[in-house]
């Protein structure tokens, strides 16, 4: 019968340990490397530290590789061409070698995902060369910055643009590399070929939510916002709210927590702070967090009826195994000695 009850105790030990695998822990300072272009720069990483310091009383240490205009591969081949000097580590050769982090995102910009110089291969060559230059970045989390279509992609509507599919044919348009299937199919070919010794690659869902922002705007879900062009300050980048909806993004997915409610940093989004309407806060906040919590296999985040079935699932294997240590099980059995190691 002790079998059972060790059977049950390690199932519900080691899913929610799968469960919270992703999230950095708490108590102590996070620290992030971000490599990309403008659009890397609009997701805003920095104010990653305020929000942070209000929802976990720690702090955030980040800093960017970024070159404008750039596509992954372009980076790879020019590293020290950057149109920013970036804050304290250095180009991302030096970044990754002599710096450690917790996260590491790369931001694709209209390449294929196949081929040699495809996305799908230099995200690989980054990841090899993270654990290659600093063995303990083999412990990073790598996320793949999922950027939005430019404005004159919509057809007619953002939501048509990016739900149209991606096949990766020769001369293929170059909007359907700002699709939800082009970052599912990243994805998928980037687990297939990264380093087995690290983390499986993540996704932090940027245009997905502004996706479903735009969908509940149509609907006329979300008060003042009805055009999701207001996120826009012109074809390609995002403008104050823009950036506060892809930076609240960010922190949904690295830290697996619930932004709704959480103050906005006036710091990084004065106007956001001082003049949206926080009705309209609390929506992009919750549509955030509908999204983030609702792709668990993509963004590492648990949906929250999966996080409470895991935690009962615990509980319960927890009692069952206390129940046959005190009750059943003899301290010099087997089950006994796996306990005490």
């Amino acid at each position: 019968m002790h079998r059972i009850h060790l059977a049950a105790s390690i199932v519900g030990v080691w899913f929610l340990c799968a469960i919270f695998a992703m999230q950095p822990a708490g108590g102590g300072a996070f620290s992030s490397f971000h490599i990309g272009n403008s659009l890397t720069v609009d997701s805003k990483p920095e104010s990653l530290s305020p929000m942070l310091s209000w929802a976990r009383a720690d702090t955030a240490s980040v800093d960017m590789h970024v070159r404008g205009g750039a596509t992954l591969d372009y980076i790879w081949n020019n590293p020290t061409d950057r149109s920013l000097s970036g804050h304290f580590a250095g180009p991302w050769p030096d970044a990754l070698r002599n710096y450690t982090w917790d996260a590491v995102t790369l931001q694709p910009f209209n390449k294929p995902i196949a081929g040699p110089d495809g996305d799908a291969q230099r995200i690989v060559d980054f990841m090899n060369y993270m654990k290659t230059a600093n063995p303990a970045n083999a412990q990073a989390q790598v996320y793949i910055l999922a950027r939005w279509p430019e404005t004159g992609w919509f057809s007619p509507t953002y939501s048509d643009t990016w739900s149209r599919t991606y096949t990766g044919a020769p001369g293929e348009d170059v909007a359907l590399t700002a699709t939800a299937s082009f970052f599912d199919q990243l994805l998928r070919a980037v687990r297939a070929s990264q380093p087995q010794d690290m983390k499986p690659v993540l996704l932090i869902p940027a245009g997905h939510v502004i996706a479903e922002i735009d969908r509940r705007a149509r609907a006329g879900q979300l008060g003042s916002l009805t055009n999701i062009a207001a996120l826009y300050r012109d074809y390609i980048h995002l403008g104050e709210v823009g950036s506060f909806v892809t930076a609240t993004t960010m922190y949904a997915t690295f830290f697996g927590q619930d932004p709704t409610g959480m103050p906005v940093p006036s710091e990084y989004f004065p106007n956001v702070s001082a003049n949206l309407d926080p009705a309209l806060v609390r929506g992009l906040q919750e549509t955030i967090w509908s999204v983030v919590s609702s792709m668990p296999e993509a963004t590492g985040v648990p949906e929250p009826a999966g996080l409470v079935a895991a935690v009962l699932l615990l509980g319960l294997a927890g009692r069952l195994t206390a129940r046959s240590i005190h009750g059943r099980v003899p301290v010099s059995s087997g089950l006994g000695k796996q306990a005490r190691g």
